[in-house]
């Protein structure tokens, strides 16, 4: 039985069909979950190797990921550990991610800090937002988290100040001043 058609079984049968496809991803992958965490600057925990080994199963499985996260990620230390990974993928699949990660916490599935961080990334993908606001999808997505979580300050500010593109030179000035590269940029549509 391959992936899709376990993931399928998973939706729509019992959460005791859920466990199994849980226990469907390698044992090692299950071990990491299970002590995993987020350092402060917003990257997966753990060593080189068990980093490289998550973040590469990660970007081949994410959507996977996403649709049982519930299941495989029960608690918010271990959603916040897929979301920091999450942070790995290509751009595009990085923002499909955000929106299935709203569409989770509207279902109820995830805890809202999980996806109020997801949305203000602090870790690989800090700034990928500010450097693409004019792209329409990020846009798009930028509004849909105003609309979905009206009361986070935080959140509201930040969103807006995407939106206008005041945030992205000071993506670009904290991206220099911790020597890291420029988030990628994407089309702006």
């Amino acid at each position: 039985m391959n992936l899709k058609t376990m993931l399928c079984l998973a939706l729509i049968t019992t959460s005791a069909t859920a466990r199994v496809h849980a226990l469907e991803m390698p044992a090692d992958i299950q071990t990491y979950l299970q002590t995993a965490t987020v350092s402060e600057s917003g990257y997966p925990t753990g060593t080189d190797p068990q980093i490289i080994q998550f973040t590469d199963y990660v970007k081949a499985n994410w959507a996977a990921i996403l649709a049982s996260i519930d299941t495989i990620a029960p608690d918010e230390r271990r959603q916040r550990v897929i979301a920091a990974g999450a942070e790995f993928l290509a751009g595009s699949d990085y923002l499909n991610f955000l929106s299935g990660l709203l569409d989770k916490y509207q279902a109820g599935k995830i805890k809202k800090a999980v996806a109020v961080e997801a949305m203000m990334a602090d870790g690989k993908k800090a700034g990928f937002l500010a450097y693409n606001y004019q792209n329409q999808v990020v846009r798009n997505l930028c509004e849909r988290a105003k609309t979905v979580f009206p009361s986070e300050a935080a959140l509201q500010t930040s969103m807006t100040e995407i939106l206008s593109g005041a945030q992205r030179s000071q993506a670009a000035l904290a991206a220099f001043n911790e020597n890291r590269p420029e988030p990628e940029l994407l089309p702006n549509n």
